[in-house]
């Protein structure tokens, strides 16, 4: 509900211009110009804050991604049983933020264990199966 405040100052305002100015009663061509560039404004205004509220939306969904894919894709340590391990996750597309790659190193009772994977799809399901490996793992 808060987002339609802005907006509904901007129709509000646009509404009483156009009942109580005298230049949006005006048919001559200045009074016209005026009264566009008013409107302009207005819609460009509604435009702005809209388009601002949409990336706030999109900045907060891609900090959510970011945070359920490290928890996945932890860095692992420098050494394990005395083997040297790095890893670095480089996505295919630019824009992805979550799918369902995946890593583990540990060690156990039977030696040092590894698991890289990717599995098929994008999104939460992926990351749902991803979680589902590594848990297993």
């Amino acid at each position: 509900m808060r987002s339609l405040a802005v907006p509904t100052a901007w129709g509000a305002v646009a509404v009483a211009y156009r009942l109580t100015c005298p230049l949006a009663r005006d048919d001559a061509l200045g009074a016209r110009l005026v009264s566009s560039a008013v409107l302009c404004a207005v819609g460009t205004g509604i435009v702005l804050h809209f388009r601002r509220h949409m990336l706030r939306e999109v900045r907060h969904a891609r900090r959510i991604a970011e945070a359920a894919q490290s928890v996945l894709l932890r860095p692992p340590p420098p050494r394990v049983e005395g083997l040297a391990v790095a890893a670095v996750h480089l996505s295919a597309d630019r824009g992805a933020r979550i799918g369902g790659d995946l890593y583990e190193v540990t060690a156990t009772e039977h030696g040092v264990r590894a698991v890289i994977g990717d599995v098929r799809g994008h999104g939460l399901g992926a990351v749902r199966a991803g979680a589902a490996v590594l848990g297993s793992f």
